[in-house]
């Protein structure tokens, strides 16, 4: 019987401490959905925050181990976290950093466009909703 190449996305050698994070980011987005659920919305905030630091510190790492596709998608991942926090500029601003990439697959580059026109077109409603909101502009 005849090996077959892996497939999905090579982990590299990913020490304990990575690993680790992972786990960690991956409770902290779990707990996030259910506050979210439960109408916790600050407390969801901050968990989204934290595990989006996590994902940019995984992504670092990634990179620096050469290991590009998994490092944009926690690059990714980061970003969606962010935006889910409530941070457009920020979510945003990952999204356009990824674009610049000409090594970026396909797949991918368009899952990301579509994400941050999205988070444009929230982004511009927020303020124009917040614009309704101040005094004496509504």
């Amino acid at each position: 019987m005849s090996e077959q190449p892996g497939r999905g996305i090579n982990r590299g050698d990913m020490d304990p401490e990575f690993q680790a994070g992972e786990a960690r980011k991956s409770n902290l987005l779990l707990e996030a959905q259910l506050l979210r659920a439960q109408r916790q919305d600050q407390a969801a905030a901050e968990k989204f925050a934290e595990a989006a630091r996590i994902e940019e510190h995984l992504s670092e790492q990634c990179f620096a181990k050469g290991l590009l596709e998994k490092s944009w998608l926690h690059q990714f991942s980061a970003a969606s976290s962010w935006a889910q926090a409530g941070n457009f500029f920020l979510a945003i601003s990952l999204c356009v950093q990824l674009l610049a990439r000409v090594d970026l697959p396909d797949p991918l580059r368009q899952s990301i466009q579509k994400y941050a026109q999205k988070l444009q077109a929230r982004r511009a409603w927020w303020y124009a909703d917040l614009e309704l909101a101040m005094p004496g502009q509504g």
